[in-house]
């Protein structure tokens, strides 16, 4: 689960900065998290920034069965950031309902 994990949060700062449209998200993260990362992407894609290189750690606390808790650090050319998320399981998958990158 951490690697999957890893490639979400990589995918949300790719998005949050502009180089990923938020549309590529739409299967792991609920409405309210996609219409979030819509504006992130309009306000971030006239800076024309790179994608991700790798993610540098991930770190995932299980809060209940249906819930988990996860930060991520994804580093990019120039600069790392922070990647918050919070996951439910909705029937057989997990779906982030929460996101924060800093």
């Amino acid at each position: 689960m951490e690697r999957w994990i890893a490639q979400v949060c990589a995918g949300i700062a790719e998005v949050a900065a502009g180089a990923r449209p938020a549309a590529n998200m739409h299967r792991v993260v609920s409405p309210s998290v996609l219409s979030r990362l819509r504006l992130l992407h309009t306000a971030a894609a006239s800076r024309g920034n790179a994608p991700i290189q790798r993610t540098a750690s991930v770190r995932v606390v299980h809060v209940s069965p249906v819930t988990v808790e996860a930060c991520a650090v994804v580093q990019g050319r120039q600069r790392c950031q922070a990647v918050a998320v919070q996951l439910r399981r909705r029937g057989d998958r997990w779906l982030v309902t929460a996101a924060e990158v800093k």
